[in-house]
């Protein structure tokens, strides 16, 4: 996918998991280095926004950091759209274990140039991670950092997204693990059971 860039968003506090999620280890080895390594084989280029840029000298990625750090995700955002070479963007977290491929393609396939971006919703609630975002969005994205209206979903409500039904992501995701991310260590135990199940099965 040479018109998108992925970018993974690992420069939060992990203030619930009491160590940094971008050293979280799995069984088969590091998140991170599995996100890098699975997003690579999708796109033809992978940012990671961390504080930490020594962590990705050997892999097949660029680190950049949050030009206004410390708002969380959307400042994330706003380093994605300000270094990305290409005016879409794809985002993920980077404690979501679960890419899923045709899932990311089915996105790209549906986005229009007249949408600012592709996102899941349920009702009201929208799933700011695992979308594609437009660098359009950028001055009302810097627009937000100003006012210090830091939430995703406050942006959404002022842009174009096309939405794509919970119904129509469970198709590609049957329990939604594509948006499950490990927020504390009773997660992390709680995926790596899940994934030993599936081994098993």
């Amino acid at each position: 996918m040479n018109r998108i860039t992925a970018v993974i968003l690992a420069g939060g506090k992990s203030q619930r998991m009491t160590y940094d999620k971008q050293e979280i280890e799995l069984r088969e080895g590091r998140l991170i280095e599995k996100l890098v390594y699975g997003l690579d084989a999708i796109f033809d280029r992978v940012l990671v926004v961390t504080n930490r840029p020594q962590l990705y000298g050997d892999l097949p990625c660029n680190a950049i950091a949050d030009i206004h750090p410390g708002h969380g995700p959307i400042s994330g955002l706003h380093a994605a759209l300000t270094y990305s070479p290409t005016e879409l963007v794809y985002l993920l977290a980077c404690d979501m274990p679960n890419l899923n491929p045709a899932f990311i393609q089915y996105m790209v396939d549906c986005y229009e140039d007249v949408y600012d971006g592709v996102m899941t919703r349920k009702g009201e609630h929208i799933e700011p991670m695992n979308a594609l975002y437009h660098r359009r969005l950028l001055p009302l994205v810097e627009k937000q950092i100003e006012a210090a209206s830091y939430r995703i979903f406050h942006l959404a409500e002022k842009a174009n997204f096309l939405y794509i039904s919970q119904r129509v992501a469970r198709e590609f995701s049957r329990e939604g693990d594509m948006y499950y991310n490990i927020n504390t260590i009773a997660d992390l135990e709680d995926y790596e059971g899940l994934a030993m199940k599936k081994q098993d099965d």
